[in-house]
């Protein structure tokens, strides 16, 4: 299909409005069958993919004309369709991670690029892009020139262009790849996946590549030193001068080409650690969104932190120097075979020494790598106390207790410095014996050949110094290798551990006829398996009841000390006694269906399972059976929003593109204008940490003012209007979700406690200990003739469903004879409804007084009668 699409686009479409080339593209879509999420990409112009002049060369279109972002896509999709059957779910969610950020980053560098053409920097002037091959490195004498000029003062676009193939996102995605068919074919050998592997498949070329380099400088390093005995005998006369001259000219090439293979190598090996720590670090910050709640309670913030901080940088500086470390070994036989031939059976007392050193440094590393594991626990500790710290940095100064938080810091900064210490110490006795040991070992071979009767000729003891040199290198590199490379398993293991959790990510099938559609069929959702029956993760019972509760100790939960405050709102149990713990919160047997453009409301008792709802059609929660599907793209707005540390237009626009008209109509929908006004630097002002400088309400308006910039096709809102005022919720309801969203046929999820919500709505869902107990439209379930638990439910929070009834109507009687008024009007009449509910529920609450059982007052009656016959009788 996509030659024919491709057919349609003329030089003059380049640089046509996108909403031209959006309806273009969907007339191709229509004839072509291409796939929505493609176009979606193309028409949204990725800028990591347009901002590569990798993608404007595989587009085949000439420097100086801006590509149009269907034919980069094209070419994009043709390049990488290849990938897409072996890598599964891992490729098809990165596709939808762009599809859905995109908007977010738009008119950024994505668009500037555009705008200035390939491989321009921000001047317009052409990129220098490094050649393949300069074996000199000539490409950095015009960078230092230009450094020179400058004035010592340098941009980013003045620097060379980096190669596509070293970028984080390329490699990450071939490492998914990798890392998914691993899994794969260790689930179905019953094995564990290895990491490892995965990553010498990942390097194996450049790998290879870097050790053939160092290959070739090693042996013009031993060259060297072979050359400098026959050096040495040519100025002794013992060979012919042109022979001499030979020599020489041989050792000059032997040292000029070792540096450059050398370097070569290096650079080579830079790059290995480039793309080895940039795409595990990609890959872990993805894990973090693919990962299950049950496996994601496993770790604490402080160990997903060091899984970046301390593993991915383990891993780059190992990786560095591994290629010279697989070298090493082949060196010191090198080495050891040439001081044999110069030195004969003497060199046996050097060895021994040798064989002595490699003990003892061994044991050393060992001790190294038990402490650089206790380091890494304490490290975690550390990061979690910090963390608590910074979270609570404002309950900490109203309280006072920096100091309290200070010297749980210091303590637990001083254990690890005391076993920083100790590994120093323990680093500082291998740099001796690496350093120490060689020389003895030249010094006593030295002494027993002269002991055996041998004479030290010139030019043998200076090919055996240079010998000695190389291999005492050598033996300085190789503990430290052996150490590294203890140290890279490691981390390799704790993020291989990591990367082994079970994921729950869904991709779903899509298509143009689909979009705003929201469905669930036979649908079983769990949360995790390991609470259901009171067991820990290990499947061992729980403590059957909690340990008795001395007097004036804490109440409730505080008592047992379980519950503990994440940073997203959420709150986590642990070490709780298994009398205490519940089952699972599980969704089973759900059937919910929401046509495209309607309003449905989520309705239920407290724990019923509404956000588990929600979090089920956002796929985060496991899907034991049945078939979700959630048509075009989501907007989500929780109980708790999140808010980042900025300016409340940013909050709103999320890194996306502004347009002022658009984003006023949201702003107006939200009721966020007076509040725009009532703020010091407008939308400008910054909100703070957590957005601590504005209200709950002002909070949730940003959040649901950002759904609507959005431009969603389905809005999924868990309980929005709880943290508002009734007015404002009102408005909200009849300015956002009744008209924006309502005039551009967005589908609405709607969860919430306000029952007064239910008859505006297109259709109601009653949720009732997991399962859908009633469905239907308002009237419907409320109908006088067949009460049910919508009813009870009505009943339970006004008193009298009737009486709710009642005031409703004549609520809206009121807004009929009233008409449209200001709003400084509306306030009255919401007060008056509230009123009205009120007296409404005090007659039902009169009404169930009254309507006593009769036995029950004869009774009453009788026990009065008796106590005044006692009385009188006294």
């Amino acid at each position: 299909a996509w030659p024919r699409a491709l057919g349609s686009v003329e030089p003059s479409h380049c640089a046509e409005p996108p909403a031209q080339a959006t309806r273009r593209l969907g007339e191709a879509t229509t004839s072509d069958g291409l796939r929505p999420s493609l176009v979606r990409r193309a028409l949204q112009r990725d800028p990591g993919l347009s901002r590569r002049r990798r993608g404007w060369r595989q587009a085949g279109l000439p420097a100086q004309r801006t590509p149009h972002p269907l034919r980069i896509a094209a070419q994009h999709e043709a390049s990488t369709s290849d990938l897409r059957p072996a890598q599964g779910l891992a490729h098809e969610a990165s596709a939808s991670a762009t599809a859905t950020q995109a908007p977010s980053m738009g008119g950024g560098a994505g668009e500037a690029q555009a705008k200035e053409g390939p491989g321009q920097n921000g001047n317009g002037q052409q990129h220098e892009r490094i050649p393949s091959c300069d074996p000199v490195f000539s490409y950095v004498h015009p960078l230092f020139r230009k450094l020179r000029a400058q004035k010592d003062h340098m941009e980013l676009g003045d620097l060379p262009e980096l190669d596509a193939r070293l970028l984080p996102e390329v490699s990450a995605r071939r490492l998914e790849q990798l890392w998914t068919e691993e899994r794969e074919r260790a689930r179905a050998a019953g094995r564990k996946p290895s990491l490892q592997w995965t990553m010498a498949r990942l390097l194996g070329g450049k790998f290879s590549v870097s050790v053939l380099l160092m290959w070739v400088a090693i042996v013009c390093n031993l060259l060297i030193a072979v050359l400098t005995n026959g050096v040495v005998q040519a100025v002794e006369g013992k060979v012919s001068p042109e022979v001499g001259y030979g020599l020489a000219a041989c050792f000059f090439g032997a040292v000029v080409i070792g540096g450059i293979f050398t370097q070569h190598a290096q650079n080579n090996q830079t790059k290995v650690s480039m793309i080895a720590s940039g795409s595990l670090n990609a890959v872990v910050f993805r894990k973090l969104a693919l990962i299950t709640s049950k496996e994601r309670s496993k770790y604490t913030e402080g160990q997903i932190i060091n899984f970046s901080a301390v593993d991915c940088q383990t891993v780059l500086e190992v990786s560095l120097f591994l290629g010279f470390f697989v070298l090493v070994p082949v060196q010191i036989i090198v080495c050891t075979i040439l001081l044999y031939l110069t030195l004969g059976p003497a060199f046996l007392l050097g060895l021994a020494i040798l064989c002595v050193n490699m003990v003892a440094v061994d044991r050393v590393g060992d001790s190294v790598k038990k402490l650089q594991a206790a380091k890494n626990i304490l490290a975690d500790q550390r990061n979690i106390v910090l963390n608590e710290a910074l979270q609570g940095i404002r309950t900490i100064k109203l309280l006072a207790w920096e100091r309290a938080f200070l010297d749980r810091v210091e303590e637990k900064r001083g254990s690890e410095m005391e076993n920083l210490n100790t590994t120093g110490f323990r680093r500082a006795l291998q740099a001796f014996l690496s350093f120490g040991l060689p020389t003895l070992a030249t010094v006593a071979t030295f002494v027993l050949f002269t002991e055996l009767g041998n004479d030290l000729e010139p030019a043998g003891v200076f090919m055996s110094l240079a010998l000695f040199e190389y291999l005492n290198m050598a033996l300085v590199i190789l503990p430290n290798f052996l150490n590294e490379w203890r140290r890279l398993l490691t981390s390799v293991e704790r993020i291989e551990t990591f990367l082994s959790e079970d994921e729950n990510y869904v991709v779903g099938e899509e298509s143009a006829e689909d979009v705003g559609l929201v469905e669930i069929k036979n649908g079983s959702f769990f949360w995790s398996d390991a609470a259901a029956d009171g067991k820990d993760e290990k499947g061992e019972k729980e403590p059957e009841a909690a340990p008795a509760r001395a007097k004036g100790q804490e109440k409730g939960s505080k008592a047992y000390g379980v519950l503990s405050a994440t940073d997203n709102g959420d709150v986590e149990l642990a070490a709780v006694p298994g009398a205490l713990r519940g089952p699972a919160l599980t969704l089973t047997d759900i059937n919910v269906r929401a046509e495209p453009g309607q309003l449905l409301a989520v309705v239920g008792k407290v724990s019923s399972g509404k956000t588990t709802l929600a979090n089920a059609l956002l796929g985060l929660i496991g899907k034991a059976s049945g078939s979700t599907f959630v048509g075009g793209r989501t907007a989500f707005v929780a109980q708790q929003p999140f808010i980042m540390n900025d300016s409340v237009r940013e909050n709103i626009i999320f890194r996306g593109d502004f347009e002022e008209a658009w984003y006023k109509e949201c702003i107006k929908a939200c009721c966020l204008e007076h509040d725009m006004e009532s703020f010091v630097a407008g939308d400008a002002t910054q909100v703070g940490e957590r957005g601590i400088t504005i209200s709950g309400g002002q909070k949730q308006r940003v959040a649901l003012a950002r759904a609507a910039y959005f431009r969603p096709d389905v809005v999924i809102l868990d309980d929005p209007l709880s943290a508002m005022d009734a007015h404002v919720g009102r408005e909200i309801f009849d300015n956002l979700i009744l008209g924006l969203w309502r005039r551009q046929g967005t589908t609405v999820i709607l969860i919430t406690n306000q029952l007064w919500v239910c008859d505006r709505c297109d259709s109601i869902v009653l949720l009732d200990e997991g399962r859908v107990r009633e469905q239907g439209t308002y009237a419907a379930l409320t109908d006088a003739g067949a009460p049910g638990r919508f009813r009870e439910l009505m009943s339970n929070v006004t008193g009298n469903a009737d009486a709710q009834l009642e005031v409703e109507a004549e609520v809206a009687q009121e807004e009929t004879k009233e008409g449209p008024q200001d709003k400084q009007q509306e306030k009255p009449a919401v007060e008056a409804d509230s009123e009205a509910k009120d007296e409404a529920t005090e007659d039902a609450a009169a009404l169930d007084d009254v309507d006593l059982d009769e036995g029950d007052k004869e009774k009453e009656k009788e026990k009065e009668k008796h106590e005044d016959d006692e009385k009188k009788g006294k």
